[in-house]
């Protein structure tokens, strides 16, 4: 009995998927170490690459201007450097922006924050001692036992044994946590010098990676994994957008009724609830939960109606404005769009939050178009069945 070379070749790669797999299996704690230590040497790739993702977003977009210019005469020599300048001129402006926006959204969000704790602690005794009054009343109104809360007078001998404690114990996991900030800041630094490699020969690494696929793959398999690049590429552009149309509106009118009712913070709140809103689902309770302490610390009254404000905006966002500006860019029920946010942001906190929704719709998309093949398949092999 004879085999091919085709049939030999398949037969030694399930051999060695099979012991792989088997191996994986009797050593699992190995295979997580190595898998998280190829993870964190590929971290300012895979930070790099997702930076140029949601640069080139808005690269496209400022370079769309740009090409609007008037352009040098054919065969000059501006002419043979516009398409490059209009490259880094885009990079630099669409950095620009995403740079001025985040600075925006702290230099707006961290003097609130300040203000808002040294009133907390300012009037905090104040709120406790009331707290511990009404305690009482009620107490002796219903003839209970007296309840007495914790005193809150300072402590000085128990700061400084605090403090004494945090420098001779807690050295170690200062510089820890000294370490892993410096580590996130140097992947990050890394990341986007690769960011801007990568946008600046987005093409070229397109038809190296088109050459790649071509020469490994067969012509069907090569399709496959084209189909499934650029729907990726359409399902998270289009969410991205979307996303980010939708939460400026929720943003602007946030600002919009805070204004008109007199609310404090109305033009840091808003961006906050704007930028928050980027996390599908759960991302605009977030900023409301932070908007309203901040209000709560000059006004407790207008923090609950502001609390109503935004659960009334949030309904009118989530059916009139989300569904038109986002409409079915990712083509997922709400039921998955959930389970996604879920899910994601169990696996990788706010990112998985945000990339999660997208991710899961790219899935559902795929598994839906090989269902109907399939239906399609037996339909035609059984035409009356």
């Amino acid at each position: 009995m004879s085999f091919d070379k085709k049939t030999v070749k398949y037969v030694v790669l399930i051999v060695i998927l099979a012991g792989l797999a088997l191996w994986v299996a009797l050593n699992p704690a190995t295979f997580v170490a190595g898998l998280s230590g190829l993870l964190s040497l590929l971290n300012p790739l895979i930070i790099g690459f997702i930076m140029a993702y949601i640069l080139n977003i808005l690269l496209k977009k400022v370079e769309g201007l740009l090409w609007r210019l008037p352009k040098p005469a054919p065969g000059s020599r501006r002419a043979k450097i516009f398409p490059g300048f209009c490259r880094v001129f885009g990079i630099i402006i669409s950095v620009v922006l995403l740079a001025a926006f985040l600075a925006l959204v702290i230099l707006l969000l961290i003097p609130a924050v300040r203000e808002a704790c040294g009133m907390l602690v300012a009037q905090f005794p104040g709120y406790w001692e009331h707290l511990q009054n009404l305690i009482a009343s009620l107490s002796e109104k219903y003839g209970l036992s007296k309840i007495s809360l914790p005193d809150l007078s300072v402590n000085y001998d128990k700061i400084v044994g605090i403090a004494q404690k945090f420098f001779t114990t807690g050295f170690t996991s200062a510089m820890g946590f000294m370490s892993s900030l410096v580590s996130i800041v140097i992947n990050g630094l890394l990341g986007f010098v690769f960011a801007i490699y990568m946008l600046s020969g987005k093409e070229k690494l397109a038809a190296q990676s088109a050459k790649l696929v071509k020469a490994y793959a067969s012509e069907k398999a090569a399709d496959e994994i084209f189909y499934v690049a650029k729907k990726a590429n359409e399902i998270f552009s289009k969410f991205i957008v979307g996303q980010v149309t939708d939460a400026a509106i929720l943003g602007f009118l946030c600002f919009i009724t805070m204004t008109i009712f007199r609310f404090p913070y109305s033009g840091m709140i808003g961006i906050l609830i704007g930028f928050t809103a980027l996390i599908p689902v759960f991302g605009a309770f977030i900023g409301t939960g932070i908007g309203a302490f901040l209000i709560l610390m000059t006004d407790p009254i207008k923090a609950l109606w502001f609390i109503i404000m935004v659960v009334i905006l949030q309904q009118i966002d989530g059916n009139l404005i989300y569904p038109r500006v986002v409409g079915s860019s990712v083509g997922l029920p709400a039921i998955w769009t959930l389970f996604a946010v879920l899910v994601g942001g169990s696996a990788g906190g706010i990112m998985g939050m945000l990339f999660g929704v997208p991710l899961v719709g790219l899935i559902y998309t795929l598994i839906r178009r090989d269902a109907e093949r399939r239906l399609e398949r037996k339909a035609s092999m059984f035409p009356n069945g």
